[in-house]
């Protein structure tokens, strides 16, 4: 009887583990690939532009409005053009157990009826790892990890500005708060 309890309660554990967020972690599946901005493929050359709005803002006009428009609005225009760019899979290498929990129990002035304290509630497993990513230049391949903490995570940080057609052709793309060019030497 109490093997069956004890068991029980090892299952109930785990699986409350899991429903937390918990993810089975591996060793990096590709240690061989660089991050970003460097690639597997030395033939694709990957170059960041400081000046991209004041280089090529007349040919893509939404980045000149980028500064005034919503940052949501200018994804959807750019992330609508992610060809060139995709996932491959992630791969969950580490689990940290976040315990941040707050009961709402928290004391305001009546001179301060805005001010906000407390923490956010999130109990539960936040992941880290890698998402594996191929970039396409023409018939060029190069591959890629970025360092993440979820499947989803980094991927939203790509918009791509332009679709070339051949691998003599540029690609412009952003990532995070820096633009890129791909070129194929």
């Amino acid at each position: 009887m109490f093997r069956r309890c004890l068991l029980g309660a090892v299952l109930l554990g785990a699986g409350l583990c899991f429903a937390l967020g918990y993810r089975l972690p591996w060793r990096d599946r590709h240690p061989d690939w660089p991050a970003f901005p460097r690639t597997t493929n030395p033939r694709l050359v990957v170059e960041k532009i400081p000046d991209f709005a004041a280089r090529y803002g007349r040919r893509f006009p939404a980045v000149l409005a980028r500064p005034w428009a919503r940052q949501d609005d200018f994804a959807d225009v750019y992330r609508l053009n992610l060809r060139h760019v995709r996932a491959l899979g992630y791969q969950v290498t580490e689990n940290h157990f976040e315990p941040r929990f707050s009961l709402g129990l928290h004391w305001t002035s009546p001179n301060d009826p805005g001010r906000s304290e407390g923490l956010p509630t999130r109990v539960g497993f936040y992941t880290e790892g890698y998402v594996y990513v191929q970039l396409r230049l023409g018939e060029e391949t190069a591959c890629f990890k970025l360092p993440s903490f979820g499947p989803e995570g980094e991927m939203v940080r790509f918009y791509q500005y332009n679709v070339p057609r051949s691998c003599g052709d540029t690609l412009y793309l952003r990532y995070w708060d820096s633009d890129y060019r791909v070129v194929c030497r």
